[in-house]
Parts: structure tokens; sequence; C-alpha cells
């Protein structure tokens, strides 16, 4: 009986030895890798593009437009003020 005991407590020390020496070399390449890829720089071209963007696509709404979503808007909110609790 204690030689089966011996035997599963040498499985589970080579065992955890294996998963531990695999997870410190996949630490070890981790490392590596963050040292020799360079990190890529943030591009200020397309945030001044989204920028420029949003703001052309406010000015091409009509003010009729504009008028009718705040009148139903300003509805909404008169018809519907007793439901909110």
């Amino acid at each position: 009986m204690t030689d089966l005991f011996s035997n599963a407590a040498e499985i589970m020390l080579v065992g955890m030895g294996a998963v531990l020496a695999f997870l410190l070399l996949l630490i070890a390449a981790m490392m590596l890798m963050a040292k020799v890829i360079p990190h890529p720089e943030p591009t200020t071209s397309r945030q001044s593009a989204t920028a420029q963007g949003s703001t052309t696509t406010g000015d091409n709404v009509s003010p009729k437009v504009v008028a009718a979503i705040s009148a139903a808007v300003h509805r909404y909110r008169s018809t519907n003020q007793n439901h909110k609790k």
C-alpha cells in the first residue's frame, strides 16, 4: 500500500514540475516577445477624420428634421411624465 502511495506522489510531483516548467517557459517567452516586438504607434489621421466626419453629418440634417425630432421628444416627455415612477 505504501508503495502505491509513493508511486502516486512521484507521478504527482513529476506532473506538477512539468506544468511549472511549462508555465515558466511561457512567461519567459511572453516577456521576450514584449521586448522584441514593438507596440504599434497610434495614428492621428484616423482620429481627425472621425472628428471631421461627425461634424459634417450633423450639418447635413435640415432644420425641419431637427424641429420635428424636438417636437416629438417634447410631446413624448409631456405625455409620459406620470409613467416615470
